[in-house]
C-alpha cells in the first residue's frame, strides 16, 4: 500500500438519532465513517454538509462537518421533570488489514503460515469457508472473513478482523502437494490502520451550539455542554454534552452537532470507521 504524503480525510457519519428518556440509560450505536485518499479526494458523506477546504500540502489535516449539518432527536416523553442528559464516547477510527491468496495449481494442497503459526492443508480450490475455517483455528487469530475463489481471477480475499486495525505481516504460502511448478501468491490489498481518537494530532471532537437547540414541542430546552469544540473520549469513558435541568427538557428536541477530526498526514489511504455510543440519561 502507498503510503501517500498529502492526504484529505472526510468524515462521514450517517446519523438520525431518536432518544427516548426511561428510568434507566438507554444505549444507540452509530457508526461513522472517516475515508482517508491521496490526490484525487471523493466522498458522498451522510448527514455532513459544507465540510471545509483542506490544502494537500503534506501536513496534519483538519476537516469540519458544518455547524448544524447533523440533524438529531431527544425526547423526554414522561414529563417526569426529573431532568436528563445525552452523553458521547467513540472507539477509535480503523480499517482491517486484507490480504488475498491465489494459486496457479491444478491439484493439490498449501498451508498459509500467519505470525508464526500455520494452517493444516488447504485444497488448491478450497471453498472461502474452508480457508476461513483453517485460518481461524490458528491461536493468533480470532476472526476473519474470506471470500473468493482462490484463482489469479477470484482470490481469497482475507479481511482480518480480529487482529484488525493494525499493520499485520504478511502472510506466506506453502506448498504441500501442489501440481508442478505451482505458485502461490499473498499481497497485501489494504494496509490496517488506526486512528487513535486520544492521540493530541488525532483528536475527534464535537460541538453543539445552543442556537442548534430548538424546541420541537414541551417547555424549556436543554442546554450544551460542549459550545465550543471538545474531545470526545475513547470507550470507557463518557462525556456529557447536552443536559435538561429539572423541570425543562420536557418534550421534543431537535439537536445539530458538528464534529471535527485531525488525521496525521503520514495516514495511509482507506475508508476508517468507528463506532460512537449516545446514551440519554434520567439526571440534569
Amino acid at each position: 500500500m502507498k503510503k501517500f504524503k498529502s492526504i484529505r480525510h472526510l468524515v462521514a457519519l450517517g446519523v438520525v438519532l431518536a432518544l427516548m428518556l426511561s428510568a434507566s440509560a438507554v444505549v444507540y450505536a452509530e457508526t461513522g465513517t472517516v475515508t482517508v485518499t491521496g490526490g484525487t479526494l471523493a466522498v458522498t458523506p451522510a448527514n455532513i454538509t459544507n465540510l471545509t477546504g483542506v490544502t494537500l500540502d503534506g501536513t496534519d489535516q483538519t476537516s469540519t462537518s458544518a455547524s448544524g449539518g447533523n440533524s438529531w432527536a431527544a425526547e423526554d416523553p414522561t414529563g417526569t421533570g426529573n431532568g436528563w442528559n445525552l452523553t458521547i464516547t467513540s472507539t477509535d477510527f480503523g480499517i482491517n488489514e486484507v490480504q488475498q491468496v491465489y494459486t496457479d495449481a491444478a491439484s493439490g494442497n498449501l498451508t498459509l503460515t500467519y505470525s508464526g503459526e500455520t494452517t493444516g492443508s488447504i485444497l488448491y480450490n478450497a471453498d472461502a469457508s474452508a480457508v476461513e475455517t483453517a485460518l481461524e483455528a490458528l491461536t493468533n487469530i480470532t476472526d476473519v472473513t474470506v471470500t473468493g475463489e482462490g484463482t489469479s481471477g477470484t482470490p481469497w480475499v482475507v479481511t482480518f478482523v480480529d487482529p484488525g486495525k493494525q499493520n499485520i505481516a504478511e502472510m506466506t504460502g506453502t506448498d504441500v502437494d501442489l501440481s508442478a511448478e505451482a505458485v502461490i501468491t499473498i499481497s497485501t490489498t489494504t494496509q490496517g490502520r488506526t486512528i487513535n481518537i486520544s492521540a493530541a494530532d488525532q483528536e475527534f471532537k464535537i460541538q453543539l451550539l445552543d442556537a442548534n437547540i430548538t424546541v420541537t414541542s414541551g417547555n424549556t430546552k436543554p442546554t450544551s455542554s460542549v459550545t465550543s469544540l471538545t474531545v470526545i473520549p475513547e470507550t470507557g469513558s463518557t462525556l456529557k454534552f447536552l443536559s435538561a435541568a429539572v423541570d425543562t427538557g420536557m418534550g421534543d428536541y431537535a439537536i445539530n452537532p458538528n464534529f471535527e477530526l485531525e488525521v496525521i498526514s503520514e495516514t495511509y489511504a482507506g475508508t476508517y470507521t468507528a463506532t460512537f455510543t449516545v446514551a440519554i440519561v434520567s439526571a440534569p
